[in-house]
C-alpha cells in the first residue's frame, strides 16, 4: 500500500467544533498507512506518518491521543535521523504545543529547552528564536515574569539580527504584557507603541488591531481614560474591516 501524505511541520490549528467523525476516513488512511509502513520499514521508521496522524488529532483538539504520538514521532526521528536534525526539533516542537494544550507547562519547557538546543547546535536562528519566544511565554504562565522577560529580549535580538519584522512586532508585544503583568504600565506602553510602528509597517491590520487594544487597556490602567477610548475605537474600526466579530465583540465590551 503505498500512501503518501505531507509531514505537517507544525501541528495544524486546533478546531474544536469539527467532528472528528468528518474524517474518519483520513483516520483510517492514516492508520492503515502506519501499519503498512511498520511492516515494511520496521517501526522505527514511518515518523512521517506518526507525525501527521498526531496533527490530525491536535487538529480536533484530541490532545490526549495526540501527545503520545508526538512523543513517539520525536522518539523515531531521534533514532533514525539523530538527536541534532531539523526534523527531529520540528518533532519537538509538535510535542511542546500539544503539551502546553493539555495544560503541562513544565513537561512543555522541557521540550523547548530540548529544541532550543538542537536549534543551537544546528546553527537555526530562526528555530532559535522561535524556541526562546516559547519558553518566555511558559515561564509567564508560570507566573516567573522576569524569567520570560529575559527569554522574550534574547528572541528579539536575534528578530533584529536576521530582520524578522514580524517576529520582532510580536515579542515586543510580548515584552509589553509581560511588564504590564509587572505593574510597570508606561513601560508596556513603550513596547507596545514599538509594535504599533511594525504592524502598520508591515501592513498587519489583524496584529495593529491587537496592539491598539492592549494599548487601550493599559492607558486605562493609568486612569487616562479618554486615550484608552481612542485606542479601543481605533481598534474597533480594524476589527470591522477585517471581519473579526471575537475581536469586535472583545472592543465594544472594553469600551463599554
Amino acid at each position: 500500500m503505498d500512501v503518501r501524505v505531507k509531514d505537517e511541520t507544525r501541528p495544524l490549528k486546533p478546531d474544536p467544533e469539527n467532528n472528528p467523525a468528518d474524517n474518519d476516513d483520513l483516520y483510517r488512511t492514516l492508520h492503515l498507512a502506519l501499519i503498512e509502513a511498520e511492516k515494511t520499514l520496521g517501526p522505527e521508521h514511518p515518523d512521517t506518518i506518526v507525525n501527521n496522524l498526531a496533527a490530525l488529532y491536535y487538529e480536533q483538539a484530541r490532545y490526549e491521543d495526540g501527545d503520545p504520538l508526538y512523543t513517539r514521532a520525536v522518539a523515531m526521528r531521534k533514532k533514525v535521523l539523530g538527536p541534532h536534525h531539523s526534523d527531529t526539533a520540528t518533532s519537538l516542537s509538535n510535542l511542546d504545543l500539544a503539551h502546553a494544550s493539555l495544560g503541562e507547562t513544565q513537561r512543555t519547557i522541557d521540550t523547548y529547552e530540548q529544541a532550543l538546543g538542537i536549534a543551537r547546535e544546528i546553527g537555526d536562528r530562526r528555530g532559535e528564536g522561535h524556541h526562546l519566544v516559547n519558553l518566555g511565554l511558559a515561564h509567564a504562565a508560570l507566573g516567573e515574569i522576569r524569567r520570560a522577560i529575559d527569554f522574550h529580549q534574547h528572541a528579539l535580538a536575534i528578530a533584529r539580527e536576521i530582520g524578522d519584522r514580524r517576529g520582532e512586532g510580536r515579542i515586543l508585544g510580548n515584552l509589553g504584557l509581560a511588564h504590564a503583568d509587572l505593574g510597570d504600565t508606561r513601560r508596556a506602553i513603550d513596547f507596545y507603541e514599538q509594535a504599533l510602528v511594525i504592524a502598520r509597517e508591515i501592513g498587519d491590520r489583524r496584529g495593529e488591531g491587537r496592539i491598539l487594544g492592549k494599548l487601550g487597556l493599559a492607558h486605562a490602567d493609568l486612569g487616562e481614560t479618554w486615550r484608552a477610548i481612542d485606542f479601543h475605537q481605533q481598534a474597533l474600526v480594524i476589527a470591522r474591516e477585517i471581519g473579526d466579530r471575537l475581536g469586535e465583540e472583545r472592543i465594544l465590551g472594553d469600551l463599554g
